[in-house]
């Protein structure tokens, strides 16, 4: 019996004045399961559909570092980076590795996303948060193929950060990498 599929989403979240380049991040759907042989992975099923959200906040007013205020964001490059890994090895066995990637409608391992997003933005204690939904193109959603495996499975986003009383945005590069896993992820002599 096949579980019907979900919508993984991936929510991504920074603050424009972090040191930090690393995305905070979570994911809906019950795919980071907390324990047993898929734990620590982001676990998709066969036909699941990932959507990608992107949070970006700052303060409002001059902070104690003397930054001056958030005014908005823009992301000018989105890009998703798939790396295989192992799925089968062991003695006088040939190791194979996953596909490229583990998204049905892409067959390499660098994926450059469009940029359509649908914006909101909320202000609340004079802190400015600015979100981000991705909008994936009819024909190329990232939908979870049919094929097991396990990847390390990036994303990088290049942001340029508008602030009160600065003629030139500021450009910084964000991104987060965990690992995922299909259906078995991996196979070893025996199973």
């Amino acid at each position: 019996m096949t579980n019907p599929a979900n919508t993984i989403v991936f929510t991504t979240s920074f603050d424009v004045d972090q040191i930090s380049a690393k995305l905070n991040w979570n994911s809906s759907g019950g795919s980071r399961p907390p324990t047993g042989r898929h734990s620590g992975s982001v676990y998709f099923e066969q036909g699941d559909t990932v959507a990608l959200v992107v949070v970006g906040g700052g303060s409002q007013i001059l902070n104690p570092g003397g930054l001056p205020p958030i005014k908005s964001f823009e992301i000018v490059d989105f890009c998703v980076i798939t790396q295989p890994e192992i799925v089968e090895c062991g003695p006088n066995t040939i190791t194979k590795y996953a596909n490229p990637s583990p998204f049905s409608n892409y067959l390499a391992a660098c994926h450059p996303m469009s940029l359509e997003f649908t914006n909101t933005q909320v202000s609340k204690n004079h802190y400015l948060e600015i979100t981000k939904n991705w909008i994936a193109p009819p024909d190329r959603p990232l939908t979870i193929g049919k094929q097991n495996g396990r990847w390390e499975i990036s994303m990088y986003i290049t942001v340029k950060i508008f602030r009160e009383g600065l003629l030139e945005p500021i450009y910084r590069v964000f991104f987060f990498d965990p690992e995922g896993e299909v259906g078995t992820g991996l196979t070893t002599p025996g199973e």
